[in-house]
């Protein structure tokens, strides 16, 4: 685009630190789960490189950077023929007329005149051609973006399939009647962070239009966070992912609640993240919320609280 090799490379340079830091320019002055900041995250290298670095292929980066990569080749073959037309055209000669003493000078410079103003005309035509074929390309590109975005698909290559979910959850997923909205409120450095993302990403990727994911950083997405606290009166302690249901039937799942860990130890010893989820996602779904009633009898309410804790889990799977 330049014929300047230093201004090449300063254009390059800012292009790729651009490119590179997108991921973390949705967090200041956007709003997260918007449509802008949902297009920078798609856009952002570190996105990628995070999402392939914990073993999971998404097919949108891939489709990204192959028509990315034919953009930048059209649009560079389009600059060099462009050049090459021009530099033939500058040094085509014109055409002169038969050598006649009877040819008077006004006639000549008639048809020098015609003949500069077709060579500007056929430059014209020349450059509108280019700029056409220049924006179809860019209409192209963002098309087939759109619909890699909407119609995608992943493979999860973990040893354990931690990406991976049933057919059941795959069916509840299908069958929802009613948008489902997935707040996945964590910091950046969480242990659990990757595990919960990839998860909540798959949840949105099966569930299509009728579920929704938004992600949200504790530590600078405070103005959504105030806002989700003000209308649904969800208190943000700590890493949790937030289902919000039909009629604003909402269910938060702290982050501790999606994994088993070693009593001694504290180590993780199995995710059970699709588990959790699921069981929550029919929880804020079911078009008649399950009552239970404990009937106390002989016993004392502080006994009837220890059944009800333990029978709560099971009514949720249920």
């Amino acid at each position: 685009l330049t014929a300047n090799p230093l201004i090449a490379a300063m254009l390059t340079f800012v292009f790729v630190m651009l490119h590179y830091f997108l991921g973390f320019l949705q967090n200041f002055g956007m709003v997260t789960g918007s449509v802008w900041s949902d297009a920078m995250s798609y856009f952002s290298t570190t996105e990628h490189m995070n999402v392939l670095a914990e073993g999971l292929i998404d097919s949108r980066p891939i489709v990204y950077y192959l028509t990315f990569s034919v953009l930048l080749l059209s649009m560079t073959h389009q600059v060099l023929e462009s050049r090459k037309w021009r530099a033939r055209s500058l040094y085509r000669p014109m055409a002169k007329p038969h050598k006649s003493t009877s040819t008077p000078r006004s006639r000549r410079s008639g048809v020098a005149s015609w003949s500069g103003a077709r060579r500007s005309l056929e430059r014209g035509r020349t450059a509108l051609i280019v700029l056409v074929q220049v924006i179809l390309a860019v209409v192209v590109f963002f098309q087939l973006n759109y619909l890699s975005c909407r119609r995608h698909t992943a493979w999860d290559l973990t040893q354990n399939g931690r990406f991976s979910v049933s057919e059941t959850t795959r069916q509840v997923l299908g069958e929802l009647g009613a948008e489902v909205r997935l707040v996945m409120a964590f910091t950046g450095n969480a242990e659990l962070y990757s595990e919960a993302k990839g998860l909540v990403g798959e949840y949105d990727r099966l569930g299509g239009d009728q579920v929704v994911a938004e992600y949200l950083d504790l530590s600078r997405s405070r103005s959504r966070i105030a806002e989700l606290r003000d209308r649904y009166g969800i208190e943000f302690t700590g890493d949790q992912i937030v289902i919000i249901g039909e009629n604003d039937r909402v269910r938060t799942i702290p982050a501790e609640d999606l994994v088993n860990r070693d009593a001694s130890s504290g180590v993780v010893l199995d995710f059970k993240g699709e588990e959790v989820m699921t069981a929550a996602l029919l929880e804020v779904t079911e078009q008649r919320q399950r009552k239970i009633y404990l009937l106390t009898g002989d016993r004392r309410a502080e006994d009837l609280v220890k059944i009800a804790e333990q029978i709560q889990p099971l009514a949720n799977a249920q």
